[in-house]
């Protein structure tokens, strides 16, 4: 499991997010304060407190350096 910062501010970002961990064969969660939602559910994002930093969670990222790559753009 890899937890990372990342900030999505705006729903074009939103929506390029969820396009990236679609891809993704292992489970994502965002957290923000005593929230976690699928990282992959659209109303779960917009539900969350998109003005602050998100920790991101990653089931099994660390076997896959790829999918940490697309993930760049996000992370802070």
């Amino acid at each position: 499991m890899k937890d990372l910062s990342i900030r999505l501010r705006s729903l074009d970002q939103v929506n390029r997010f969820i396009r990236v961990v679609d891809r993704l064969d292992y489970r994502v969660a965002l957290i923000s304060d005593n929230s976690k939602v699928d990282g992959k559910a659209l109303l779960g994002i917009l539900s969350l407190d998109l003005t602050k930093p998100l920790s991101l969670r990653l089931d099994k990222a660390y076997k896959d350096p790829k999918g940490l790559e697309e993930l760049k753009e996000f992370i802070v």
